[in-house]
C-alpha cells in the first residue's frame, strides 16, 4: 500500500489525531504521547538515516520549540500543544513543521471567529479591537491594552492538527521530509 517511505504518515496522523482527541476531551495534550512520539521520531530517522536523520528530527522539533515557546510563555498556547508540535517536528523535519504551523495559525483563526459568532461576541470583540488599534496609531489618545470580560478558549491542539493533516496529506513539499 505503501512506498518506500510513505508510511511515516502514519506516526504522524496517529499523533495527531490522539493529540485533538485528547485535548477535546481533556483540555490537555498528555506527555506520555508527545514525548514518546518525539523520541519515536528521533529513533525513526536515525535508524534510516543515521546522524542525518537526527539532525533532521532535531531541527524540526527545534524550530517547532523556538515558534511556539515564547507564545507558551504569554499564555497563548499551552505546554502540551508546543509539545506536541515538537513531537511532530521530529517526524516532519523543519520545512514542514513550519507550514504545519502557519496553517494550523490561519484553522484557529478561522476556528475563532466561528466560536465568537456562535457566542454573539463578534461585534464587541471587533468594537475593542479597534479601538484598540485607533488608540495605538493615535497620538492623542492614551494607550490602553483591550480588556475582555471574558475569554473564549479553544482547544488549539485541533487547529494545529489541521495544519499538521493539510501538510502531511497534501504538501507539494511532501517528499522533501519522505526521503528522512
Amino acid at each position: 500500500m505503501f512506498g518506500s517511505t510513505e508510511w511515516l504518515l502514519i506516526p504522524v496522523l496517529v499523533i495527531t489525531l490522539i493529540a485533538v482527541a485528547t485535548d477535546l476531551l481533556f483540555t490537555k495534550v498528555f506527555n506520555w504521547l508527545t514525548v514518546s512520539g518525539f523520541f519515536l521520531g528521533l529513533i525513526v530517522h536515525w535508524s534510516l538515516h543515521g546522524f542525518e536523520g537526527v539532525k533532521f528530527a532535531l531541527s524540526g522539533a527545534s524550530l517547532a520549540f523556538i515558534l511556539l515557546f515564547p507564545l507558551f510563555i504569554i499564555r497563548l498556547l499551552g505546554a502540551g500543544d508546543v509539545k506536541y508540535l515538537m513531537a511532530i517536528g521530529s517526524w516532519m523535519g523543519p520545512s514542514l513543521i513550519s507550514q504545519s504551523i502557519v496553517l494550523g495559525f490561519c484553522a484557529g483563526a478561522v476556528f475563532s471567529i466561528i466560536a465568537l459568532i456562535t457566542k454573539k461576541r463578534l461585534i464587541p470583540f471587533l468594537q475593542t479591537l479597534f479601538f484598540f488599534i485607533f488608540t495605538l496609531l493615535s497620538k492623542a489618545a492614551p494607550l490602553e491594552s483591550p480588556q475582555f470580560k471574558e475569554k473564549t478558549k479553544i482547544p488549539f491542539a485541533l487547529s494545529l492538527g489541521v495544519g499538521v493533516i493539510w501538510v502531511a496529506l497534501d504538501s507539494p513539499l511532501r517528499g522533501m521530509w519522505l526521503w528522512h
